[in-house]
C-alpha cells in the first residue's frame, strides 16, 4: 500500500466511514497501491453497512453476487504474467443456483445446438488454427445422420483447400455431444477480423426450436466465431506476440470559467507500449461512465486518435467520471476526473 489516507485496516481489509450521503450525492474514495510482482490484480469493494436499509442489495453479503453495493476493478502490470491475484471474499452469502434461459427441451424430439471455439483468436498470415465445433443433443430422442456445414471467409481454407467444409456425425445420444477438431489454413490475403460461420443443416429428427434452413436469426442450430489475422511485422508494426497496451488520459481541452456548466474535455488514447498507431480498421468502443460504472454515453471509433467531448453538469450532474476503452476483449480505464 503506497497511500491509504483516512482508511483503517480491519481484519486485513481497508475500510472507510462515510458519515452521510444526501439524496443524489456521490463521494469519491481513493487509495494508492503498488504491485509487488507482475500479473493481473482484481480488487473488490463493497458497502458493508448502511442505514436506512437498501431495497435491492444486502450490505456485507460478499463481493460475488453482482449487486450494486459492490464493484471490482482489475489492473495488469506492463510486464506480462499469467499470475492472477484477487481480493478475498470470505463472507459471501450463498448464491441462488443458476437458471437456464433456454426453453425446456421437448422429450419427444432431438434438440440440437452448435457451439464453436478456436484454438486462438489472434493469428498471423501463413499459420494454422484449429476450429473446435461441438453439437449437443438436449432433447429426449437420439439423432442420426447429423450434417454440419462451415463457411470460411478469405484467407481461410479448410482441409483440402476448400472455402466450405462439411462434417458428418453418425449419431448423437440423448444428452450427448460430438466434437471434431478441424485445422484451418490462414492464407496471405486479407488481414483484420474475419467471421467463421457454421450451421447444422440436416438430421434424422426435427428440431423443436430451429428450422435448419433459416440463418442469421439467432437460432441455436448456427454459431459464429471471429478471428483476427495479423500481417507480418513490417515497418515497426506490432506482431501478434507483442502485448498491446492502451493508456487513456483525460484533460480539459481548454480553460473554462468557474460558472460554466458545459466543459470541453479531450482524451488522448495512446496505443501500444511505444504509443504507436495500429491499423485504422481496428474497431474501438469508448464508454463514458459515472463512478457507479453506469454507462452514460458510448462512441465507436474506426481508429485510435484524440477525441474531444462536451460534459454538461445539467445533463449528468457533478461527480467523478471516467472513460473506458474496449479493444480486443479488454477494457482500459482512465483515471477518474472530477466535474463540478
Amino acid at each position: 500500500m503506497a497511500n491509504a489516507t483516512n482508511w483503517t485496516t480491519v481484519n486485513g481489509q481497508l475500510q472507510q466511514l462515510i458519515p452521510t450521503l444526501a439524496v443524489g450525492q456521490e463521494t469519491l474514495l481513493t487509495f494508492a497501491a503498488m504491485p509487488t510482482q507482475p500479473g493481473t490484480y482484481q480488487t473488490a469493494a463493497q458497502i458493508v453497512q448502511a442505514t436506512p436499509v437498501d431495497p435491492d442489495s444486502r450490505p456485507g453479503s460478499g463481493t460475488g453476487d453482482g449487486k450494486d453495493d459492490m464493484a471490482t476493478v482489475d489492473i495488469r502490470t506492463v510486464t506480462a504474467s499469467s499470475d492472477y491475484f484477487a481480493s478475498p471474499n470470505p463472507g459471501q452469502f450463498p448464491l441462488s443456483p443458476l437458471r437456464s434461459n433456454q426453453p425446456t427441451p421437448a422429450p419427444s424430439g432431438a434438440d440440437l445446438s452448435l457451439q464453436m471455439a478456436l484454438s486462438t483468436r489472434n493469428t498471423t498470415a501463413g499459420s494454422t488454427v484449429t476450429l473446435f465445433p461441438t453439437v449437443f443433443n438436449a432433447g429426449g430422442r437420439s439423432v442420426n445422420n447429423v450434417m454440419v456445414q462451415f463457411w470460411l471467409p478469405a484467407p481461410l481454407t479448410g482441409p483440402g483447400g476448400t472455402i466450405t467444409y462439411s462434417w458428418s456425425i453418425a449419431s448423437i445420444p440423448v444428452n450427448g455431444s460430438a466434437t471434431q477438431p478441424i485445422t484451418l489454413n490462414v492464407g496471405t490475403g486479407n488481414t483484420g477480423y474475419v467471421n467463421v460461420r457454421g450451421a447444422i443443416t440436416a438430421a434424422s429428427e426435427p428440431d423443436p426450436d430451429s428450422d435448419r434452413i433459416t440463418f442469421g436469426k439467432g437460432q441455436d442450430h448456427e454459431a459464429f466465431t471471429d478471428l483476427r489475422i495479423w500481417g507480418n511485422t513490417i515497418g515497426g508494426r506490432k506482431g501478434v506476440a507483442d502485448e498491446v497496451q492502451i493508456v487513456v488520459l483525460v484533460s480539459l481541452a481548454h480553460r473554462t470559467a468557474a460558472n460554466e456548466t458545459t466543459r470541453s474535455y479531450q482524451a488522448d488514447i495512446r496505443v501500444g507500449a511505444d504509443g504507436g498507431d495500429e491499423s485504422e480498421n481496428d474497431p474501438m468502443i469508448i464508454q463514458f461512465q459515472n463512478s457507479r460504472g453506469r454507462v452514460m454515453k458510448t462512441w465507436q471509433m474506426p481508429r485510435h486518435e484524440r477525441i474531444q467531448f462536451l460534459f454538461s453538469t445539467k445533463a449528468y450532474g457533478p461527480g467523478a467520471y471516467r472513460l473506458v476503452v474496449q479493444h480486443e476483449g479488454r477494457s482500459y480505464r482512465s483515471q477518474p476526473f472530477l466535474t463540478r
